[in-house]
């Protein structure tokens, strides 16, 4: 089972213990490595402790690069929501907010991150409409900078992003 499916599953509420030593396994065949990987795809199937599998799993999402739970992912759009709010509401400074959305986005991991990628964009500078680290650019131009700042964070306030099983995030 891929990692995608696996997780939306796992978020749902609908995997079993033997599905987990199964995406352990598929993980490693397809080049990820590490520790608790490793010891999950061994668990003997005929001994399999519920408890113990899903705490396993949790860690094995370090080794494969997911730096959150599924069941956290939500919590984090939401989070990423109220601080746009707060950047709208002048609560937070925009080049703050921009970090702050940002590391949330680090968080959460791709492909889920993808729903905050512009965030991503304008901390780095590769935003289309900005070229500069988003701190220098509110310096070097900061009426351009607020624009840019300001409707994505109006785009995000009034958004409503949910985990998705297909497509890990979506916007309905």
């Amino acid at each position: 089972m891929n990692s995608s499916k696996f997780t939306g599953l796992l978020y749902l509420g609908k995997v079993t213990p033997q599905d987990c030593v199964d995406w352990a396994n598929t993980c490693l065949q397809e080049g990820k490595d590490g520790e608790y990987l490793r010891e999950l795809a061994s668990m003997n199937k005929n001994y399999l402790d519920k408890e113990e599998v899903f705490k396993l799993v949790r860690y094995c999402f370090s080794d494969i690069g997911f730096r959150c739970h599924p069941s956290e992912i939500n919590t984090k759009f939401q989070e990423a929501k109220e601080i746009a709010k707060q950047i709208l509401s002048g609560e937070i400074e925009p080049y703050e907010g921009v970090g702050k959305i940002s590391a949330i986005s680090g968080q959460i991991a791709f492909p889920s991150s993808m729903a905050l990628s512009d965030w991503d964009y304008l901390e780095e500078g590769n935003h289309p409409e900005c070229i500069e680290k988003v701190w220098f650019f509110y310096k070097t131009n900061p009426k351009k900078c607020l624009e840019i700042v300001m409707r994505e964070a109006k785009k995000l306030a009034e958004s409503n992003l949910k985990f998705d099983l297909e497509n890990l995030w979506t916007e309905i």
